[in-house]
């Protein structure tokens, strides 16, 4: 992978978890970090293996597109199951104990988490 689509893929997932945050502040629910984290991860990989193999020159490879194909699955199955977990409320317990332990500091700190 060239250097500047890593680059490119590592400012997209900082602007995805950039609106994590601001979506986990408005709401108070964490998990919709975790929802927005697999969605984002699966559609930014998906995105940078397609980008790649354009650039090569490779055209649509079957199994670079059985990958993608997989990442995405992946990507959309993990984020419906906590998507669903998150509509029914409640903040994830992981998240609670990170609030408890940070204290003051957890607006911050989770958004560098």
């Amino acid at each position: 992978m060239e250097w500047g689509i890593a680059a490119a893929a590592c400012l997209a997932m900082s602007g995805i978890m950039a609106v994590a945050w601001l979506i986990q502040q408005r709401t108070g629910n964490s998990g919709w970090v975790d929802a927005i984290w697999s969605v984002g991860t699966a559609s930014v990989a998906c995105a940078a293996m397609v980008i790649s193999m354009q650039r090569a020159g490779q055209g649509w490879q079957p199994r670079t597109l059985m990958v993608v194909g997989l990442v995405a699955f992946w990507g959309m199955r993990l984020g419906s199951h906590i998507v669903s977990r998150a509509v029914r409320g409640g903040d994830d317990p992981r998240y609670a104990a990170l609030a408890a332990e940070w204290g003051e500091s957890f607006r911050m700190r989770m958004f560098w988490f």
